[in-house]
């Protein structure tokens, strides 16, 4: 089964070894299906991240990173300066300061 998810995750990511950031960071076809099945394998919690060698977790975050890039993202301008402006304030924020932003990043017609 895992190996079916990592063939069908590579096919519609439509990774290979001709081109790309995670082709050249990646020596061969294999390192590359082990970076999906151990993607797969972490997201499904069958695997820790600590048990990852250094580089696995780096192919790890390069297909993490590969698969976020491609979807796209459907908030709304005032939903994304919302979640930035609560990221920047450290992921938690008082009521408040959660008005505030609100406010700060309202768009006409909101």
């Amino acid at each position: 089964m895992m190996k079916t998810i990592a063939a069908a995750t590579l096919a519609v990511l439509g990774f290979g070894l001709n081109g790309g950031a995670l082709a050249q960071n990646l020596s061969s076809q294999d390192r590359t299906a082990e970076a999906v099945i151990n993607y797969e394998a972490v997201k499904t919690g069958s695997r820790q991240i600590q048990d990852l060698t250094p580089q696995q977790l780096a192919d790890v975050i390069e297909i993490d990173r590969r698969i976020r890039e491609k979807k796209p993202d459907n908030r709304t301008p005032s939903q994304r300066c919302v979640d930035a402006e609560i990221k920047s304030e450290g992921g938690a924020v008082s009521e408040l300061q959660r008005r505030a932003i609100d406010m700060k990043c309202r768009e006409a017609g909101d």
